[in-house]
């Protein structure tokens, strides 16, 4: 017999949490009210003259009354411009909001595992950070003054030049306590998008009238974004990375009092990770997307063979963590928690042969180098570059009776292995993950599915998932 008590700010719950990756969650309740008011008119301008097949303009505009956030307005202008019966010009400004979620307002802690390239300051095994000259290393003239501060948010615990603290090596991964805030406001999103939509010109061709291709430019500045600033961001001000968070090394400064650690020993144990309306986020890019079908041969009667290339540049990704502060462009990286994959380019084609009574598609994803996201604050960072990398999958669809239809398919056909992502150069033992819906399908992964279609029924209308709009981004990794 005998009784385990932890130590400082754990307690049995988070400790069963850390060990199996479960972590638990208090109990917690809210509730958001919204009152709208929201009109909208479509205006037909000019028609059936020279080089204006059609011009319409759209806008529309929204209030919404929030218990939470308060009242905010929206609104848009947009505009298509038919030239003739093959291309379109397309365009438009839009004001958004976007309220805090009842998570973001009333979620209680909970613990989530995070990035922490840096690692420890405190630690002996900071002479291994990616971030030359910070913390308790030989390299930084104000490692005196680091140590001074490592004892004081720690609750007096002494700390010196040998300390080793959670573990003798480099593990970089911390812990955020991901707290709710019921003072947040609205985000606010301003978009302008230009392009152009060709269609086949060559309608009287059986090759060539079922061609379409479509450019747009968008640019989308976020004010007030809502997200949390994570361990490795707080950790970087409170021991002023910058050269002017917290120059006088002060325990007190707002970034060190995020800081958990252990009294007893030193341990860091986590990071308050409050949502808050941090400062900006500006993205811009292009989105082409080219679809072209074809007659062929089907069973029963005629089928058709399609090709569908979407590709994506990304202009900028910048993101200013507070306000007045400094940006930082996260273009051309991948690793973040927060802020996923951005990747300069982004290509995927799927090709279908539908032949009546069934079909078969092969989809190719592909994604350029990438640097580690690390890249994006530090001009030292060194984790090597992750490689391009190229998926494929196969999908089939057939229907068996009227009332039945088989479906199949093989993710990652060819048993592609994921790069690893964060390795260090000259360590290749340290660190390197995959990154979670990007690079993590490491092994073929088969589905098989039906669908039962009741008689009389509309097909379109079986199974149907929930469609949801796929936000453009989710939150910052600091």
């Amino acid at each position: 017999m005998f009784d385990y008590e932890p130590s400082g700010p754990l307690d049995s719950q988070t400790i069963n949490s850390a060990v199996i990756s479960l972590n638990g969650v208090l109990p917690t309740q809210g509730k958001i009210d919204v009152k709208e008011f929201y009109g909208e008119i479509l205006v037909p301008v000019l028609s059936d003259l020279p080089f204006i097949k059609m011009l319409e303009l759209n806008a529309g505009y929204r209030y919404s009354d929030y218990n939470t956030a308060g009242g905010v307005s929206t609104w848009k202008v947009t505009g298509d411009w038919d030239i003739n019966d093959w291309l379109k010009i397309r365009g438009g400004y839009q004001v958004a909001n976007r309220a805090p979620n009842v998570a973001e307002i009333y979620q209680p802690g909970v613990y989530t595992t995070v990035n922490w390239p840096g690692g420890d300051p405190c630690a002996t095994h900071a002479k291994n950070s990616v971030y030359v000259g910070y913390g308790n290393r030989d390299d930084n003239p104000n490692r005196a003054k680091v140590l001074a501060l490592c004892s004081a948010i720690s609750g007096g615990f002494p700390i010196g030049e040998n300390y080793v603290g959670n573990q003798p090596q480099l593990f970089p991964l911390g812990r955020d306590v991901t707290l709710g805030n019921p003072n947040l406001k609205s985000e606010e999103g301003r978009t302008f998008t230009v392009g152009a939509v060709i269609r086949s010109p060559f309608r009287d061709s059986p090759w060539l009238n079922r061609m379409s291709l479509s450019v747009d430019y968008y640019r989308i500045d976020v004010n007030g974004y809502v997200s949390t600033l994570s361990t490795d961001y707080v950790y970087r001000q409170c021991f002023n990375f910058d050269g002017q968070s917290n120059p006088s090394f002060d325990p007190n400064n707002s970034f060190c009092k995020r800081i958990i650690r252990d009294p007893s020993n030193g341990y860091w144990s986590a990071t308050q990770a409050l949502f808050e309306n941090l400062g900006k986020l500006s993205t811009a890019g292009v989105d082409v997307n080219f679809n072209w079908a074809v007659p062929a041969p089907g069973i029963g009667g005629s089928g058709s063979f399609t090709t569908n290339i979407a590709f994506n540049y990304l202009d900028k990704y910048d993101v200013q963590n507070l306000p007045g502060g400094q940006v930082f462009s996260y273009r051309d990286t991948i690793g973040s928690g927060q802020y996923f994959a951005q990747f300069k380019w982004k290509l995927n084609t799927s090709w279908t042969y539908n032949f009546g009574m069934g079909s078969l598609s092969l989809n190719w994803r592909h994604l350029p180098k990438v640097r580690y996201f690390t890249y994006a604050t530090s001009s030292l960072a060194n984790e090597l570059k992750i490689k391009e990398y190229d998926i494929f999958d196969l999908s089939a669809r057939f229907a068996a009776t009227e009332n039945i239809e088989m479906r199949a398919g093989i993710d990652n056909l060819f048993d592609k292995q994921p790069p690893r992502v964060g390795v260090r150069n000259g360590t290749l033992a340290q660190g390197g993950t995959t990154q979670a819906g990007i690079t993590d399908r490491s092994r073929p992964a088969v589905s098989l599915s039906r669908t039962w279609i009741r008689r009389g029924a509309d097909p379109s209308r079986q199974n149907r998932p929930s469609e949801r709009p796929r936000p453009f981004r989710r939150g910052p990794e600091m």
